[in-house]
């Protein structure tokens, strides 16, 4: 069967031909030609068809099992499907979650010993102290999650690090158990409740950080790669976790030393590999950042997300460079104190397309209205820095006439921000509407 040995048929090639073809197939030298080389592979039937069987290049070994390998943790048409940043990400990624594994594994055994299950307690205390310490867990994850939900979209970042810095300090809490057995319980819990939290923040954060290395509508993909390299991490982490446990044996003070300089290297390489994450949505950080980049730059150049990211805190309190004096949305109550009883009046002067903005004292006060886009938003935000660089600096005093020139959506986009989310609000109490 031609078909089942890879030979694909050609209809309509006359025998004659073929014939032709190879009597023509000897160069000058006599040597065999390019045509000759070609026509080796074709074989004439009984049917008068002819039957051409391709020739397959032999792939070594080694290279083929590579590039499975890599197809296994890599997006497919990586490098061009993702962010220029991801094999950066996912490298320190790599190393952060087999040290955070490693110091997990160490961990838990302090905790085993700890519920007294090797030092010949009772399995029925031990089981009973083990399910209450889960329960009282998964209760603070939920209430970390009601609490903190709207956080987990526009600052993954930090609260992917306040989730390390909870798992690691579960974890110191868990190495303690064996020490005070008696309060086995009120330190498990704790430990479980920080654990909750942990996991709950991380499973959350995942979604955007994520959705940052995507280029060519592939999510599923780069979670499902990432998902895969986080598996082999913890394979190694678990390794090297019962290698170290070897080592340390039951004590406690042993356990701890292994532990400390590991989770010291979780913490620290996470934060390396979120230096990686560029956020395409606006939050107060990111925006403050980008106007402070536009308006320093000579020729109003939209910045990047890129660009953005390398100025973005996320390991300590973010302290605007305005110090507070651009304040979005104020109140009610605010705003009349600022402005005086004819409030309307003073708006209605100083409303722009899609923002109201007003200057008093050394404070810009910035509305946006209920149907304002992002676009316009943003073009707001950074006329109110505007305003503010005037005020400190003369050389600056044409800037909130030049900060809307190119700001546009079109601008906007093809500096790489998604406009289909927003995370800069206010008090809320007053919105502005044109209508």
């Amino acid at each position: 069967n031609t078909m089942a040995l890879g030979i694909r048929r050609i209809k309509c090639y006359p025998r004659q031909l073929l014939t032709k073809m190879r009597s023509l197939s000897s160069d000058r030298n006599g040597q065999p030609s390019y045509i000759q080389q070609t026509t080796s592979n074709i074989q004439i039937l009984s049917n008068d068809e002819i039957a051409v069987k391709p020739k397959h290049s032999k792939q070594p070994t080694v290279a083929a099992i590579s590039q499975r390998f890599l197809h296994a943790f890599l997006p497919d048409a990586y490098p061009t499907s993702v962010n220029p940043t991801f094999a950066a990400y996912c490298k320190w990624q790599f190393a952060h979650m087999a040290t955070q594994t490693a110091a997990g594994v160490l961990s838990m055994q302090a905790l085993l010993y700890g519920a007294g299950l090797g030092a010949g307690a009772l399995p029925l205390a031990a089981a009973i102290n083990w399910v209450l310490k889960d329960g009282l867990g998964q209760l603070g994850g939920v209430l970390y999650g009601t609490l903190f939900g709207t956080k987990f979209d526009h600052d993954p970042k930090r609260q992917r690090y306040l989730a390390l810095v909870a798992l690691q300090s579960a974890n110191f809490l868990e190495l303690l158990t064996p020490l005070v057995p008696s309060l086995f319980l009120p330190l498990a819990s704790i430990a479980n409740v920080a654990k909750n939290v942990s996991f709950l923040t991380s499973s959350a954060t995942r979604a955007q950080i994520h959705a940052s290395f995507v280029r060519q509508a592939n999510l599923g993909d780069v979670t499902a790669k990432i998902g895969s390299q986080s598996i082999a991490a913890s394979v190694v982490g678990t390794g090297l976790g019962i290698l170290l446990s070897t080592w340390t044996g039951t004590d406690t003070w042993m356990i701890m030393s292994a532990f400390v300089p590991l989770a010291a290297a979780s913490v620290t390489l996470n934060n390396v590999s979120m230096r990686y994450v560029e956020l395409p949505h606006f939050d107060r950080q990111r925006l403050d950042v980008f106007a402070k980049l536009y308006l320093e730059h000579t020729q109003k150049r939209v910045p990047s997300p890129k660009e953005v990211a390398a100025q973005e805190v996320f390991l300590q309190s973010y302290k605007p460079w305005h110090q507070g004096r651009l304040v979005v949305e104020p109140s009610l109550a605010t705003a009349i104190q600022v402005v005086g009883k004819d409030l309307s009046s003073q708006l209605m002067k100083n409303t722009h397309d899609g923002y109201t903005l007003l200057h008093h004292d050394t404070k810009v006060y910035l509305w946006f209205h209920e149907d304002a886009t992002t676009a316009s938003k943003v073009e707001g935000y950074v006329r109110a820095a505007a305003v503010l660089h005037a005020s400190m600096n003369a050389k600056l005093s044409d800037s909130s006439n030049k900060a809307q020139d190119n700001l546009d959506k079109a601008a906007l986009v093809a500096a790489g921000w998604d406009l289909s989310a927003f995370h800069v609000h206010g008090e809320g109490a007053l919105k502005v509407s044109t209508s």
